[in-house]
Formats: structure tokens, sequence, C-alpha cells
């Protein structure tokens, strides 16, 4: 009766009744502590997963903060990929115990801070924290407002400056970026995911009224990849446009990365270019985070043709790849920029006031949005820190006794004398691979020609430290 009450059966009593002990408590509910768990690893195999994942080398990623901690694996990498590599690792240690896919996910979520590349173009932060949070946080709300007015005020901005481009032939309105680091060697030999990989640069250059894209190409011996190059890639763009008489004006336009792009050692160079070829200098900055423009049609096309190449040895296959990158319309023009092309801007602004406007008030580069230099022999400059509002000034000689000297390319001074040295460790793996002949011996004396660095393994620290420039964002 009482059972039927409770719908319970006599069986569930008996063995109810069967855990109670002589003092009346119940026995422990073992349930879920048997040791036949299929999913459970042991230690020897968690270990060997360790040690797998550590054997890839992470790299800075040109996108992140300095002062991030999660570290990047090479673009190109992803979780099935390496499990795939783990299999093959497992097979030559005569591994037999091998995790399952989602154990060695599961070992790679949980004990190691690593990602992989991410493009920056695909997300913005102050967006996607806006979706995720209660709308009813008022500071936020006004921040996301804010943001998005100034997104659009940019958008808004290059659309009139693109329509004007494509009807007067006197003003060239440009974007540029660099585009992630080529990495040699490209290939998809197992044993060359384990080796950190030598650096290859493109700074790239859009001109959206010629329909025209502009390379300038260099690998990580020759130069870094911080304000002094970025700058003076961008001298020898302008160079090449004071050779039409008929541009009066220029107007760039860039995602505002303060070591590389927002900065007074670029401002100085546009200053300095602006007098020296005699044309009008605009820079504009998008808004963080919504930074896509036409000159990435140029980074797509290059990705997909390094797609189609299975291996890249060498920096000079990668120019040749650059070159050929474009099957339909005008090829890219790339320069291979060597040492002699790279100047140290940071010698410019010696003597220069980049501290305080014409008002007597701080000057915020990491907020300026707008910048426009005549070349004028005043030092007189133009910025704004919201493109609605109306134009601040700035005299750049305004330490100087007397007369500012007339402006000449001789203010220029070369930025390096010889060949930069590779990270230690970097260079072993690399000449290991041309030892083991992994690397077909025609290139190797490309690589047994570098130099290496006898500081401990700095290579990330200065990367790091070249695209960030503390001095700029503090500002």
């Amino acid at each position: 009766m009482f059972l039927h009450t409770l719908g319970i059966s006599e069986r569930w009593v008996s063995t109810a009744l069967s855990k109670v002990k002589d003092s009346g408590a119940v026995e422990e509910d073992n349930r879920g502590k048997h040791q036949s768990r299929p999913n459970k690893i042991n230690e020897d195999v968690k270990e060997i997963v360790r040690e797998h994942i550590k054997l890839f080398p992470v790299v800075p990623s040109h996108y992140t903060r300095k002062n991030t901690q999660k570290l990047y694996l090479e673009d190109g990498l992803n979780i099935q990929r390496m499990y795939r590599l783990y299999l093959e690792f497992a097979k030559t240690m005569d591994v037999t115990n091998v995790a399952s896919s989602r154990q060695y996910r599961d070992i790679f979520n949980g004990e190691f801070n690593l990602s992989f590349f991410k493009p920056k173009k695909d997300q913005c932060d102050l967006c996607i924290r806006y979706t995720d949070t209660d709308k009813g946080n008022p500071e936020l709300q006004e921040k996301y407002d804010s943001h998005i007015t100034n997104k659009n005020s940019a958008r808004s901005l290059k659309d009139q400056d693109k329509l004007i481009a494509l009807n007067n032939k006197s003003i060239i309105v440009a974007c540029f970026d660099l585009q992630k680091v080529l990495v040699t060697p490209k290939s998809e030999v197992s044993i060359f995911y384990y080796k950190s990989k030598y650096a290859t640069y493109n700074f790239t250059v859009y001109d959206i009224g010629n329909h025209k894209g502009y390379c300038y190409v260099w690998h990580e011996s020759v130069a870094k990849r911080g304000a002094n190059e970025i700058g003076s890639c961008l001298w020898k763009f302008l160079d090449t446009a004071a050779n039409n008489k008929n541009i009066q004006e220029v107007i760039f336009y860039s995602d505002n990365c303060g070591g590389q792009n927002r900065n007074r050692f670029i401002f100085s160079m546009f200053q300095l270019a602006a007098c020296v070829f005699n044309k009008k200098i605009t820079h504009r900055f998008f808004e963080k985070g919504h930074t896509q423009n036409e000159g990435d049609s140029m980074h797509a096309v290059i990705e997909n043709a390094k797609n189609r190449q299975q291996v890249v040895y060498t920096p000079e296959q990668w120019v040749t790849l650059i070159r050929m990158a474009k099957v339909t319309g005008t090829p890219y023009d790339v320069t291979e920029m060597s040492q002699k092309d790279f100047y140290n801007l940071k010698k410019l602004v010696i003597g220069q006031n980049w501290k305080t406007d014409e008002d007597g008030q701080q000057l915020k580069i990491s907020k300026v949005r707008e910048i426009v230099l005549l070349g004028n022999p005043d030092g007189r400059v133009d910025f704004k820190y919201e493109y609605t509002d109306a134009p601040k000034s700035l005299n750049i000689y305004k330490k100087r006794r007397g007369r500012p000297s007339c402006c000449s390319r001789a203010d220029l001074q070369q930025l390096y004398d010889k060949p930069l040295p590779v990270d230690k460790k970097k260079l072993d793996g690399l000449l290991e691979l041309c030892n083991k002949r992994d690397i077909p011996e025609m290139y190797h004396g490309f690589y047994r020609s570098l130099s290496y660095n006898k500081a401990k393994n700095t290579t990330e620290e200065t990367v790091n430290n070249e695209e960030t420039s503390t001095e700029e964002q503090s500002e």
C-alpha cells in the first residue's frame, strides 16, 4: 500500500535498508566515484600532451597590447591540426596510450594561456562588451554612443574624400597598414611547426582614387617594424607621389596604433615631407575596432596567393609571390626596402614642440583623430580630437631660437648601418632545418649569412616594445 502510494518498488526499499549500518548511519553515496570512467586520462598521458603543446613556438601578435599575458601560436595552426601533429609525435615516441581529441583540447584550454591568431579587423572589444552587457549601464551607453558616432564620422569623411579623389587628380587619398607577418620557411611539413620562423614584413599603401596598391617589403635582419620603419615607407610613397607635379594634397587613413602610426615621429616626418615636396598632408584615424578599409583587399589577395603556395623558403620568394599575387588589373608596385631606405625619425623631433598647443594645453597625441601639415616654415600644425571640432593649432618650432632652418632631405639620417641580429634560439632552429635538409640546400646560404643575438631570448620583448610606445600611449 505504502509502496504504491510513494511510487517505489520493494527492491528499492530493501536496497536502502541494506545500506544502513549498525550505528544507524547511512552508507556514503558512491555514485560517480568508481574508477572505470572511460574519459579519465592518466598523468603520463597528460604529461606527453603538455610536452607536445610546449614544442610549438609562441609568437608576439602584431595586434595585441604590450601588457597582455596571452601568448599566440603561429598563424595557420588550430586545435585540430595540433592534435593530428600530436598523434604523429606520439607515434615517433612509440607511445600507444594517447589522449583523445577531447582530452587534448581540455588540457590546451585548461592549462595553457595560449590562443590562435585572430585578425584585428574581425572584432571590436567595446561593441562586444556592449552587446554582452545589460543596457542599463549609462556610462557604458554613453561610451558606446560616442564610439559609434566616431566610427560613422570617420567612414563618412573617407567616403567624401574618396569621391573627391576619383574626380580630382590633384588629391591622393590612401589607406595604409602593415600586413600580418609572413614567415619562412612556410610548409606543411610537420617539423616546421615546431621551429620559430623568420619574419618578412609587408607594409601596404592603397591609393583609393587610382585603384593602385604599393607594397614595401623587408625582413627582420634589415629592419624592425616600429615608427621609424613605417614612417620611412610613407616617406618613400610620398617621394614617389612628388614626381607627379599635379599632386597638391595627400590624405592618409590608418588605424590608431600608437607605436606605429599615431605618434610625433610620424607627424614630424609628415611635416618635413610637406615642406620638401610642397604638398599638404592630412592624416586621419579610423575608430578603434572599425578600421576596415579598401586597403584590406590587398592583404586578402596576398593571403589567397599565400594559401595557394605550399612552400616558401626565403623572403625573396615572398617578394615574388606579392608581385604576382594580383592576377587581374594592375599588379602591385613592390619595393624591396634596404637598410639605406630606413631613417631615424626620432632625430627629427629633437628641439621640436609636441607637448603643448597654442592655447597652452597639453597635446594628447593618443586622442588625435586628424592632423594637417602644410610644411609651413613657422612650424604650424593643425589637429583635432574630434572630427566635428574646430581645429586647434600647434607650433612645433616653439622651442627653437631664431628662425627655423630650411627643410631638407639631409635632415633624414640612416637608421641602421649593419644587419640586425636574429634571436639565437630561432637561428639555431633554422640552421638545424638546413643541416637536416628539411630546407633545400640552395637556400642555405641565406640562413647561414644571418648573425644571432647573443642576448637571452629577447625577441618577443623587442617586437612588442617597438610596436607600442609607452610615451605615446600615456599622453
